[in-house]
């Protein structure tokens, strides 16, 4: 099932993961880099799926999202990896490809979110909750 906080954000996630290591061994024991290669290729790797996906490589899966790292919220300048570990979450997704074929592109996800609040008023008030 879903992870108990109910946010469905692998980002967060990912984030929590990094600062439970670094509490756990120290500052500076999993970079940003590492961590995010653990969500993706080890990720993989583990499940089993290594040979398919986890990495962009050539007969390979194309599955990504594009970011925009140029968010205020994100900070000026820096490194990428750190700004998607560190300060990213879902809000910042744009675009989201899945073997090779793009599924949302400039996703608008204010619009989602009205677009979601709209039917489930018309499924509570059908429902007569």
């Amino acid at each position: 099932g879903a992870p108990a906080n109910n946010r469905l954000d692998v980002l967060t996630e990912l984030r929590q993961a990094a600062l439970l290591q670094q509490w756990h061994s120290g500052p500076g024991t999993l970079s940003a880099f590492d961590a995010l290669s653990l969500a993706t290729r080890e990720g993989a790797r583990a499940l089993g799926f290594g040979e398919v996906c986890g990495t962009l490589e050539p007969g390979k899966a194309a599955d990504l999202v594009l970011m925009d790292l140029n968010d205020p919220r994100l900070g000026p300048g820096g490194d990428p990896y750190t700004k998607i570990v560190y300060a990213a979450d879902r809000s910042h997704i744009r675009d989201v490809m899945v073997a090779g074929r793009f599924l949302d592109r400039g996703l608008d996800a204010e619009g989602v979110a009205h677009d979601a609040g709209l039917a489930l008023k018309g499924v509570l008030s059908r429902s007569g909750l």
